[in-house]
């Protein structure tokens, strides 16, 4: 089975972030156009979102506040919705609302 992403960059976010991720996927429909094994490029709500590994570590870049890595700041709500689409797109299932609640930071 393939990796969930998405469980990697919600873990990177917080629980009203997330649900709001997966209220857009249902609003925008977001594709991840350019697919490779460890990365993907999409497109919600007309910003541009990259998803994939950079020296290793999970990464995004997205247009919504020039964000450029991971390390410097906690995932947008359409990186998120792109991650669970792309993780849809490779069979793999989106996290189980316990999964969400374990994973994401406290606020």
């Amino acid at each position: 089975m393939a990796f969930s992403f998405s469980r990697l960059i919600i873990s990177e976010s917080d629980r009203a972030t997330s649900d709001k991720a997966f209220k857009l996927i249902d609003e925008y429909l977001p594709q991840a156009t350019k697919r490779g094994t460890a990365s993907c490029v999409g497109k919600i709500d007309d910003f541009e979102i990259w998803l994939g590994f950079w020296k290793g570590i999970p990464s995004w870049r997205y247009s919504c506040t020039k964000t450029m890595y991971a390390q410097s700041s906690e995932p947008c709500v359409h990186s998120i919705a792109l991650s669970i689409a792309w993780d849809r797109n490779r069979s793999v299932p989106d996290p189980s609302n316990e999964d969400i609640k374990f994973l994401t930071k406290k606020r």
